[in-house]
Formats: structure tokens, sequence, C-alpha cells
């Protein structure tokens, strides 16, 4: 099938025509030429009878010129009969995968990978872990397609129902979390072979502990046995001692940190201070958000280790450099909500590393007070005895689990030391809101916060 998407990727480098028959194959729209030649006819009967898939893709690149839709759906069709099997179809995927990234592949990638959820057992481990990854690593907001729910739990699934060990549990784990998707039974199978087999801890590598903080790390949900695994994973010494290219220490010593694991070695690797600077001049907000993680989590629950923190990063000197946020689609209801725009604060930070979209401020009786001037830090805000600051988070997709919906357990520690410092915390799914319409999004905003 490789061969179909080489014959693709000729056709939209070529002449219009061609185009038309790649966009056509994709979307299934006529934009090809009809012609009243007998040809298309026999043409038709040698597509559907075509002993293989290089038969079709022979006449299609031949004949590509005088395809109308009826050809089109017919050598669609025929592709996919032929290629019913797994390891065929798998190669659609991979041919996709190999090719640069284009909305027009979306259905072909969503049939290709259709079928081989059903035909999952036909396929090996070796074909299925390599189709997860060439989909895990083209994935993107952008190219969300790539993405398909019921594939990765079908392959989480394949190692758990062919009983495929440790190893290969593990391994799939570090692909999911690479995409926050989170499979609780691959969570639970990991964990039971680790109680039944405390060796798998006890000889497993670096980057195999780093594969399970990763995953069950994601949300607040744990594993069955987890306080043995926990408690074999906190036992387990020099995990900083290995260079593993596929470690990103930073997001390991964050994620031992939220599941309340301190090891020593790997958050005094991650905090190196040429190994920071050299993340934080990179821009990525993951980075941030991961030392964030780690400041906050020994803050709140480690206080007694503070002393590894690096001083010339404490949060308060990073948040500058943290890409702002642009949009407050909650702003103008609210105003409405609250009875005017000298109620509503937007665009804070704290100097703990967060960012707030919007703060309230009450006093007794529920009424909004206003604060008659613009803040950065909510730490500014003087809160008079018996008023309350209401901070409103708005969370967009990259705050929650992508399958699950589920709020990361990095962004619910980040709300804690919120709350822990005695503000209010309101959270807002973006989607949900989007959702409203205008009467209901002014209703809410007047209902929510009014105390």
């Amino acid at each position: 099938m490789s061969q179909t998407i080489k014959v693709f990727s000729n056709l939209l480098v070529s002449n219009p025509l061609k185009y038309g028959f790649v966009r056509h194959m994709c979307l299934g729209k006529d934009l090809t030429i009809s012609t009243s030649t007998s040809g298309p006819d026999f043409l038709l009967q040698n597509l559907k009878n075509a002993p293989s898939p290089k038969n079709v893709l022979k006449i299609v690149n031949e004949h590509y010129k005088i395809m109308n839709s009826k050809h089109i759906m017919q050598a669609l069709r025929s592709l996919f009969d032929l290629q019913k099997y797994g390891r065929q179809l798998k190669s659609v995927i991979w041919s996709i995968t190999d090719m640069e990234p284009n909305e027009i592949f979306e259905p072909l990638m969503n049939k290709a990978m259709n079928n081989l959820i059903v035909h999952i057992d036909n396929i090996n481990y070796t074909d299925m872990e390599s189709t997860l990854s060439r989909l895990v690593y083209k994935y993107s907001r952008r190219y969300p397609y790539f993405y398909n729910e019921i594939f990765v739990d079908t392959c989480a699934n394949y190692i758990i129902d062919h009983n495929l060990g440790f190893k290969h549990a593990v391994y799939t784990l570090r692909k999911l979390g690479r995409i926050a998707h989170i499979n609780k039974y691959l969570l639970d199978y990991t964990s039971k072979l680790a109680l039944e087999d405390p060796t798998c801890i006890i000889n497993a590598d670096s980057s195999d502990i780093y594969s399970i903080a990763i995953a069950t790390s994601l949300t607040d949900y744990k594993p069955i046995h987890w306080d043995n695994l926990k408690d074999l994973i906190v036992k387990k010494k020099n995990l900083a001692a290995e260079d593993r290219k596929e470690i990103i220490w930073i997001r390991f010593a964050a994620s031992l940190c939220l599941l309340d694991i301190y090891k020593i070695d790997v958050i005094t690797r991650a905090l190196i201070p040429e190994y920071l600077n050299a993340l934080f001049k990179k821009g990525f907000m993951s980075d941030f958000e991961n030392y964030f993680a780690i400041w906050q989590s020994i803050k709140l629950n480690r206080p007694e280790f503070s002393d590894i923190l690096p001083s010339k990063y404490e949060p308060e000197n990073l948040i500058d450099k943290l890409k702002e946020i642009a949009d407050f689609p909650l702003e103008s209801s609210l105003q409405k909500g609250m009875g005017g725009e000298q109620y509503v604060i937007s665009n804070l930070v704290s100097r703990k590393g967060h960012q707030i979209d919007h703060a309230v401020l009450f006093r007794k009786g529920g009424y909004p007070v206003a604060l008659g001037r613009e803040f950065k830090f909510i730490e500014d805000i003087e809160i008079p005895p018996e008023n309350e600051l209401l901070l409103i988070l708005v969370l967009q997709p990259i705050h929650y689990t992508i399958n699950s919906k589920t709020i990361r357990e990095a962004i619910s520690t980040s709300i804690k030391t919120l709350e822990v410092d005695g503000y209010s915390v309101v959270t807002i799914n973006l989607e949900v809101w989007e959702s409203l319409s205008e009467f209901e999004k002014n209703t809410l905003s007047h209902a929510s916060y009014k105390k």
C-alpha cells in the first residue's frame, strides 16, 4: 500500500487533473473529468477484478486521466477489499505517516485505522508497535487525524490480551504518555506484573521507570497494587545514573514529584542550572510546566527539600518568559455578570508560576468589589477581612487527557497550591464554554460567582 501513497505523492506535485484524483480518493469529491469513450466501462471491470493491490495501483497510475467518481470509488473499494487483513492494512497507515501531513488524507486514514482495529489480531506485536509509534510521533493539534482513541486503546488491550509482559507494557505506556492518553487497564496490568514479580522493577532500567511515572502521573488515577509499585520505585537506586536519550529529565522529575516520589538524584539532575538554562531558552511551555510542577510539589508537600530548588530560577523570575494568554473568551460575559468591567481583573500571574485568566474580589454577602487599578501578581491584591478573592482559570484541551478529558495531575497540583494559599478557584472548560449560547454564558457568569 506504500505504493498507493507514492502514487498520491506523484499526483500531488503534477497537473491539476492528477490532483483532482487525489482529492477524490481521499474526500470522495468528483473533481475529475469524465469521458464518454468505451474505456471507463472496461476500466471499471478491471478495477473490480484486479487480483492484487499492485494491479489496482497500476491501473490507477495508467488511467487516472479518464477516471471519474465511479472508478475512484471502485479503486478504493478494491484496495480495502484486497487489503482486508491486518498486515496489509497497516501499510496504508505507514504510507500516510511517511507523507507530509495533509488533511486530505484524513478519510483514508480513518478508514484504514477502523479496519485495522477489527483485524488487529492478524498482525504481530512488531507491526502493531510500529504502527502506534508512527501515529504517536506524527500527531499534533494541527493534524489530529493521526490520533484514534479506539485504536490506541486497542493497542493497549493487545498487550494485555496477549500477555506480552512488563517490557512491552511499559514501552506502550511511554507512547501513551507522549500524547496524554490514559489507559487504566494497561496501568493495572503493569502494576499487577510488578506485584507478581518485583524483579520487574528491581531490574528495570531508568527508561522503564520513566515510562511508568509519566503514564501514572497523567491523572489522579492510581493502578491496583499502587502502594506496592510505589514502594518498589521509591527503593530503586541510581535512576539518574543512566544516560538515556528517551528520558526528558525535567519531565521525569516532575512526574515522580506528582506521584509523591521524591528521588533526589533525578530531581538534582533535572535542576542542573546549565540544563535548565538550555531548556528555558527554547521556550517550550511544557518545560516550564514541568519545572513549576517540581517547584510547587516540593513547596506544597516536601518543604524540607526546598534547598535543592535553584534560587536563580524562582517562578517569579520565569513568569515573563511564558507565552502570554492571548484571548479571554469569558471576559465579556463575566463583566456583564458581575455588573461592570471594573469588577473583573484579567491576565494575572502568581509568584509561584500560575497564569490566571480572571479574578474577582467579593465582600461579605457575595457582592463584587471594584479594585480600581490593574495588577500583575495576585499576591499584590489586598484582601480585606471577610473578603474573598475568586480566581477563574480557563482550561483548554491541552490541560486535559486527550481521551478521558480528565484534568491532568500537573494542573490539579497547580490549583491545589492556589487553594492552600487561601484563594477560591473555579475552572472553566473552554470547549464546554464555547458550546453555550450567549444567554447561557451570561446567566452562568452571574450565577456561578454569586456568593
